[in-house]
């Protein structure tokens, strides 16, 4: 109870130090700006000028700096469709009819893993009567190790290499394949930045996510090469004409 009531009484000289500092800056305030003629009049307006400067310059660079990335955007949808079918595979021996269609140099490896255990026990002490009024109690414990529940995380970062006929995924500690044929369900976030995969044979569910903001998404590349796989070189690269068109049609 002490404690608590000590807590207060800091809570509340800290809301005081506080009030204080907000009045003694606005008095100055008031000193500076209405209390000094007209020059402090003109020094407000020019404060209060340089704020609204200030805040248009940085939404003018922002919506300049989006309009950049999606150009950006535009051109990598340009240069798939012009690399097609000549992406390094970077060592990947490419079966019969496979054509490399795209590449993502950087991406997150997402899978459902558990990040260890904890130990859930129970105390099964004991009280012996010694005498009169005086008991000694022998303390215990007895539990076992849990594994957590699994949760989806990035496991590895690699490089994504698709093709008409799967997705393969090099990372620094893992390397990943989806069949376009073995796959039984495909599911994608907003913009295609994350893809989640269900493939035949495999009890878990794995995906991409992208990680660098200045390449295009793996669910933009994963919807080209299936697009290859299913009608084609021609509709794969109308697709990829599509995304470029309307990466440079959005409106900031």
């Amino acid at each position: 109870m002490g404690r608590l009531v000590k807590t207060n009484k800091i809570g509340f000289c800290s809301l005081l130090f506080v009030v204080a500092g907000l009045i003694l800056i606005w008095q100055l305030f008031v000193k500076l700006f209405f209390q000094s003629g007209p020059a402090g009049f003109v020094g407000f307006v020019v404060l209060l000028a340089g704020i609204g400067f200030l805040i248009w310059w940085r939404r003018g660079e922002k919506d300049t700096n989006n309009k950049l990335r999606l150009a950006r955007l535009g051109d990598q949808c340009d240069a798939l469709v012009r690399n097609m079918g000549q992406v390094s595979t970077s060592g990947l021996v490419l079966k019969s009819g496979e054509v490399a269609v795209c590449k993502l140099s950087q991406a997150g490896l997402l899978e459902f893993v558990s990040d260890g255990s904890s130990y859930k026990g129970m105390n099964n002490g004991v009280g012996l009567r010694v005498t009169n009024g005086i008991t000694w109690n022998v303390s215990g414990s007895s539990g076992q190790l849990i594994k957590n529940a699994e949760t989806e995380q990035i496991v590895d970062y690699g490089t994504v290499i698709f093709t008409n006929k799967r997705v393969l995924f090099a990372g620094t500690k893992f390397t990943r394949e989806w069949n376009f044929d073995k796959m039984v369900n495909l599911q994608m976030s907003a913009n295609g930045a994350s893809v989640h995969m269900n493939v035949a044979g495999q009890s878990k569910v794995s995906g991409l996510t992208y990680t660098n903001s200045a390449e295009l998404t793996p669910g933009i590349m994963m919807s080209v090469a299936q697009a290859y796989a299913t009608d084609g070189q021609i509709a794969a690269e109308r697709l990829a004409k599509t995304y470029a068109m309307q990466f440079r049609d959005i409106k900031q």
